[in-house]
């Protein structure tokens, strides 16, 4: 199963220029991550930025790099880190600011023939007081029903990887990709949109992010 990385950045006021900068320099480093199967960047609509970055890496290279430190580094280049590590010791300079990241599982995922899913509406999950299973399968069966009557590319739930023996509580992120900004709005004023967001804030706390594309996505060759 594959592994899903989400970083989201707050850039403190004075950094809102340089981030999309570092991230730039990510990209170009990307090719050399064989076990990055593809990565998506985003910028959230509005003044205040925040940045959001999914990875997702091949699930057998991430058992592989458990035995091993780094990736075998090229000639006169120093060796890449593990997928947890990569962004934050590939930047050239930190972003300063306040920075969040989950790994995660998929849960469930939907995806429309021939739509795009540039644009993205995500929900951020914690906190959640009900009980996990009834929780997802209502959720699930909301997204279905949004996703039936909204132009929505792409779809998807996701639920943090337990961390050691002890389970810290779940976070889940949602995911609803959209191939415009008029359909991400359309998407956000639909009465489902808002019964789901509104029915999970009754048991949980829920972050709710409107992104636009920062980058292309980036789809690992072959």
């Amino acid at each position: 199963m594959e592994t899903l990385h989400a970083l989201l950045i707050h850039p403190y006021p004075g950094q809102m220029n340089e981030a999309p900068r570092e991230l730039g320099w990510v990209i170009e480093r990307l090719p050399a991550l064989p076990e990055l199967l593809g990565a998506r960047f985003f910028r959230s609509q509005g003044e205040a930025h925040t940045y959001l970055i999914l990875t997702t890496w091949d699930p057998e290279a991430g058992r592989k790099m458990d035995q091993d430190d780094t990736l075998e580094p090229e000639e006169g280049a120093q060796g890449l880190p593990r997928p947890d590590q990569l962004y934050r010791l590939a930047l050239p300079g930190p972003i300063e600011g306040e920075t969040e990241e989950w790994f995660l599982r998929y849960v469930w995922g939907y995806s429309r023939s021939g739509m795009e899913a540039r644009h993205a509406l995500v929900l951020v999950v914690s906190r959640s007081a009900g009980q996990e299973n009834q929780m997802r399968q209502r959720w699930i069966g909301g997204l279905r029903a949004l996703a039936a009557e909204v132009p929505i590319g792409q779809v998807f739930l996701a639920r943090s990887i337990p961390q050691g023996a002890k389970e810290t509580e779940p976070m889940f992120l949602c995911y609803l990709g959209c191939p415009s900004e008029e359909a991400s709005k359309a998407v956000r004023e639909h009465p489902l949109y808002d019964e789901i967001g509104n029915w999970l804030s009754r048991f949980a706390q829920v972050r709710a992010f409107d992104f636009a594309p920062l980058f292309p996505d980036y789809r690992a060759p072959g």
